[in-house]
């Protein structure tokens, strides 16, 4: 998250990246979500089903945003980390990693 800050937004002139970021803010809640239930040993990997099927509608419909912005763009590479950490946790969890 240090690289926060050389993120350059010129939100002003872009509209589209307005929209974006609350996406991603609920996005990175969701993942927040997910790494909270994943540590409490009281809830079931079954309850953490949920969250994964959301983590993969959300990847989906955050994708083609994506691949819509232009390379070197701050958000667009925020957002491909994102993208990739529930890429990657959603094909562990699935695989069965956690049992």
């Amino acid at each position: 998250m240090g690289n926060l800050d050389s993120i350059c937004l010129d939100l002003a002139s872009q509209p589209e990246k307005k929209q974006i970021l609350p996406r991603m803010d609920r996005f990175l809640t969701l993942l927040e979500n997910y790494q909270k239930q994943m540590e409490d040993p009281r809830t079931s990997l079954k309850e953490t089903s949920s969250i994964v099927t959301q983590m993969e509608q959300q990847t989906q419909e955050l994708l083609p945003i994506l691949e819509s912005l232009s390379e070197g763009d701050g958000i667009k590479d925020l957002l491909n980390r994102i993208l990739v950490t529930s890429t990657v946790e959603t094909i562990k969890f699935n695989r069965g990693d956690y049992l």
